[in-house]
């Protein structure tokens, strides 16, 4: 038997995978029961020379003869895919001679919302399949410069990326179709960035938060993290893995260099943070910590940052004091009680928890934050 490709983030019991199965054996005529847009639109213009069609209606071709010419495609074709993207309303024939019956193919409202589908493939094949440089540029008419079309939030005007969004269900959503998807997305673990594959480690988050407080060379951060510097006392993070964590932040795209540090020493490369870095960083030093153990390190290192930046960190301290509650009281109050070493463990839980709220309330009433 043929081998199954399967989506590997979906296992075979969700919707969602039902509805987006492909297999060696199988090859789909339609996406009409497939409840994405992604699919609907792919099912309209998803064939290559309808795509090429429609590009070409953007810069004005308007006649069979003019289409066949530029993409030296079969008149059967040609007609084939005229005739389905008027049935769909992507364009309209309208009438330019009656003897014999000419028609012009002209783009529909519906035709002109693929111009951004347009750009983007446009866009990205100048980018990673232009090496020559683009073979078409697009000039905004109003002010007459070339342009890069870039999508921006309709709320707040912020640039858009995929690292800038989060997928959610709409209205439209069938239940059970997002599922897996939507927790997959939506749910990160807060020691996750959601640009890498693994688990963002203590180092990289504290050279993000650095970077995204004040650009930096991977020298100056180290100074900061040494035994004697003003994080290395908490956390000492050595001169390499310093390096290895800016390496890991450039690949996910959250830094960027900056400049070279001018002078006659050495040409040290200085970094700053993406938009998505900037964003990533505010999570994470908002997010409290998930384990008593982690107090020591992580909420001290993001504590100092916040101190370093002239923060109030009341707000953190109360959602720790929030997410510590409930951990603190299941181990007050265990279901059994153990013996052995068990009995041990469950002690040195009991204090650690009970040593952690009580630091908590001590630096609420530092910070004025209420105690519950």
């Amino acid at each position: 038997m043929p081998r199954k490709l399967l989506h590997g983030t979906h296992s075979k019991s969700s919707a969602f995978y039902n509805a987006t199965f492909y297999a060696w054996f199988v090859r789909r005529t339609s996406f009409e029961d497939v409840s994405c847009s992604v699919a609907q639109c792919l099912d309209v213009v998803g064939e290559w020379w309808s795509l090429l069609i429609i590009r070409d209606a953007f810069v004005g071709v308007r006649r069979f003869d003019d289409f066949q010419a530029r993409l030296g495609i079969s008149r059967n074709i040609l007609t084939q895919r005229l005739n389905r993207l008027v049935d769909t309303e992507i364009l309209r024939r309208v009438p330019y001679q009656d003897h014999p019956p000419r028609y012009e193919y002209r783009l529909t409202g519906k035709g002109r919302d693929l111009w951004h589908v347009v750009m983007a493939m446009r866009q990205w094949g100048d980018r990673w399949a232009a090496p020559g440089g683009p073979p078409l540029e697009t000039r905004h008419t109003a002010c007459g410069h070339i342009v890069t079309v870039v999508p921006t939030c309709s709320h707040c005007g912020e640039p858009l990326d995929a690292r800038s969004v989060t997928a959610v269900p709409g209205p439209g959503a069938p239940d059970g179709h997002f599922g897996l998807v939507a927790r997959q997305l939506t749910c990160a673990p807060t020691g996750y960035s959601l640009f890498m594959e693994v688990p963002m480690a203590l180092p990289e988050w504290t050279v993000l938060v650095l970077l995204s407080q004040r650009p930096a060379h991977g020298f100056a951060v180290s100074q900061l993290t040494a035994p004697e510097g003003e994080l290395g006392r908490i956390w000492r993070i050595p001169r390499p893995v310093v390096y290895r964590a800016i390496g890991r932040l450039l690949e996910a795209g959250l830094i960027t260099p900056e400049s070279v540090e001018p002078g006659l020493g050495p040409q040290r490369t200085i970094y700053t943070v993406t938009g998505e870095g900037r964003r990533e960083a505010e999570r994470w030093l908002g997010t409290p910590v998930e384990h008593v153990r982690d107090i020591r390190s992580h909420l001290l290192i993001k504590l100092a940052l916040l101190h370093r930046a002239d923060r109030d960190p009341a707000e953190l301290i109360k959602r720790q004091r929030a997410a510590l509650d409930p951990i603190a009281r299941a181990v007050q109050a265990p279901s059994t009680e153990p013996d052995g070493f068990d009995a041990i463990l469950l002690a040195w839980r009991r204090a650690t928890a009970a040593a952690a709220l009580g630091f908590l309330d001590d630096v609420a009433g530092r910070t004025g934050v209420e105690r519950p």
